[in-house]
C-alpha cells in the first residue's frame, strides 16, 4: 500500500477517535450541569417550603395582634423568636449548601477519576480494579451522603 494512502487513512481513523472523545467529553459536561440543575430545583424546593411556613408564621402573628391585641412586649418576643429562626434558616441554608456544593464536586472529581483509570490499559489490571472498586465506594458514601442532606 503506498504511503500517501496509509497517511490518509491513519488520519482519517485520528479524526474519528477525536470526534470520539469529543462527543464523550460532551456527554459529561451535559450530566455534569443536569447533576447541578437537579441539585438546585431541590435547594429552590427547600426554600420555597421554608418561605411558605415564615409566611405562615407571619400571618399567624398578624391575626394574633388583630384578633387578641397582644401586648407589645408578647409582640416583641414573638417577632425576636420569628427573626432568630429565619437567621437560623439561613445560616443553615448556607452551611447545606456549601457542603453539597463540596460533596458534588468530589463527585465530579471521583467520576473523573474513574473514567480515566478505566481507560488506563498501562496500568495492572488487579490494581487497576482495587482501585476502581475504592472510587466506586467513595462514590457511594457521598451520594449517600447527599441522599441524607434531602
Amino acid at each position: 500500500m503506498p504511503a500517501p494512502c496509509r497517511s490518509m487513512i491513519f488520519a482519517s481513523l485520528l479524526i474519528a477517535a477525536l470526534a470520539g472523545c469529543t462527543l464523550v467529553e460532551q456527554n459529561r459536561q451535559i450530566d455534569a450541569t443536569q447533576g447541578r440543575i437537579d441539585t438546585k430545583t431541590v435547594q429552590l424546593t427547600q426554600a420555597e417550603q421554608e418561605q411558605a411556613a415564615l409566611q405562615q408564621q407571619m400571618q399567624s402573628i398578624s391575626t394574633d395582634l388583630h384578633q387578641k391585641q397582644m401586648s407589645n412586649k408578647d409582640l416583641e418576643r414573638r417577632l425576636a423568636k420569628l427573626q432568630a429562626a429565619n437567621q437560623q434558616a439561613a445560616t443553615d441554608n448556607d452551611a447545606q449548601r456549601a457542603r453539597k456544593r463540596k460533596l458534588d464536586a468530589e463527585l465530579t472529581q471521583d467520576r473523573a477519576a474513574l473514567a480515566a483509570l478505566s481507560q488506563n490499559t498501562t496500568m495492572d489490571p488487579f490494581e487497576q480494579q482495587r482501585k476502581i472498586d475504592q472510587l466506586k465506594a467513595d462514590i457511594k458514601k457521598r451520594l449517600e451522603l447527599l441522599a441524607q442532606m434531602k
